[in-house]
């Protein structure tokens, strides 16, 4: 490999003298030379260089000046400083500087050559670790977004503190969303056996991901995997809920038009970033519980047996606590169960104030309360659609015949 050199003189006896020394060796080109400072660093501005032979008392801009500047526009070139001066301030300067080589006037072959072996051995081993880090460089930047998606998967899981993680962060470019939409996605087959011999796993999430990307494009940056739990994880930036279920309602429809598979998908919604990880181990519970559970639906009515006797509770109530999008929820209880989540809400409220109806002492306004409705007026008459009379009526003619409504 060829060096190439500049010899940087105000004497030409003195440029003529280096650059005869440097024929003996095939590894250095002497590709230009300066009488003074300036023509130096306008050479070093247009040419890249490896090795310098630069005197200290040039014209105009003196050595120093010139190494100082030279370090800000090619760091890596090396130099070595030629003078006819042997003072300790003089070295102790170069030293400063990092210059590489310190020699006197007149050039001594021997000490030059001496010198300029050292200098070559220097230079081998600089483009030898850069070799390295360029193709450190290279493997960076073909495999960037898997080392920027594991980094995040690394510190989710706990691999990396927050410190660690945020100097990986900006050494990565990794600029996480503020504020940010945390999305967690579970994928089950359809059963049907022929199918899943078509699509194994990997390759199921690996397209529920591509589908991901695309649906939600517009909530840029976004930064997907697959954690160990087997859950797709999207953070991204967050938008407003009506715009949010738009996207949502895209993604379930995209996949069950060109997926086998049913999902499961929860979300949050952040600020700083060190709220995405106490988020994302609250999704991670939650999802765990109900993958685990044969039917969510489970859930959900056990939910609403706890809760059906609040005014205002409603599907998106529900829908928050299981943390599942209201449109999916609304779609998968009304496959599981066969009618709606408010007519499922009716009956149970209407089967509770039944039982209440046993009780003589309470009177009709007090039932309505106790099952949810704050108009007695109201209460009657979603009674008397379910049941096919009045709650005074139901009380006198079916409770006393003891008659069961189910």
């Amino acid at each position: 490999m060829t060096y190439r050199a500049l010899v940087a003189d105000d004497e030409d006896i003195i440029r003529r003298g280096i650059i005869r020394l440097l024929k003996k060796y095939d590894t250095i080109e002497v590709v230009a030379e300066a009488e003074d400072g300036e023509i130096a660093l306008e050479i070093a501005e247009k040419t890249q260089l490896d090795v310098l032979f630069v005197d200290i008392n040039m014209p105009f801009l003196n050595g120093f000046q010139f190494i100082e500047k030279l370090k800000e526009i090619q760091p890596n070139a090396v130099v070595i400083i030629i003078t006819g001066y042997d003072d300790f301030e003089y070295a102790r300067q170069a030293l400063r500087l990092g210059v590489n080589e310190y020699l006197l006037k007149p050039l001594m072959e021997e000490t030059f050559n001496y010198s300029l072996d050292k200098v070559i051995k220097i230079i081998e081993e600089k483009n030898s670790g850069q070799k390295y880090i360029d193709q450190a460089k290279k493997l960076l930047n073909d495999n960037s977004t898997k080392i920027i998606t594991d980094t995040i998967n690394k510190w989710l899981k706990g691999h990396y503190s927050n410190i660690d993680f945020l100097e990986k962060a900006d050494y990565l470019s990794i600029k996480l969303p503020n504020p940010f939409l945390i999305t967690l996605i579970h994928l089950e087959y359809m059963e049907n056996g022929e199918v899943e011999d078509k699509w194994d796993n990997d390759l199921l999430y690996y397209a529920a991901e591509n589908i991901a990307k695309e649906v939600f494009e517009e909530l840029s940056p976004i930064y997907s995997f697959r954690d160990s739990n087997n859950n797709l994880v999207l953070i991204s930036e967050s938008i407003n809920r009506s715009n949010l279920n738009e996207i949502n309602n895209k993604y379930y429809e995209t996949v069950s038009a060109y997926l086998p598979a049913k999902i499961i998908m929860l979300q949050e919604v952040g600020g700083e970033y060190q709220e995405i990880l106490s988020h994302y181990r609250v999704l991670t519970r939650n999802m765990n519980e109900i993958v685990k559970c044969p039917n969510p639906i489970k859930i959900a009515k056990e939910y609403i047996e706890k809760n059906y006797n609040k005014e205002d509770f409603s599907l998106l109530d529900m829908a928050d606590y299981m943390n599942l999008s209201p449109q999916h929820l609304s779609r998968l209880f009304k496959k599981e169960v066969g009618i709606t989540f408010v007519d499922y809400l009716t009956r149970v409220r209407t089967r509770k104030s039944i039982e209440l109806l046993c009780q003589h002492d309470m009177k009709i306004y007090e039932i309505a309360e106790k099952v949810g409705y704050s108009s007695q007026h109201y209460f009657s008459s979603v009674f008397k659609k379910e049941t096919g009379m009045s709650p005074v009526d139901y009380r006198k003619n079916v409770l006393d015949k003891n008659i069961n409504y189910n």
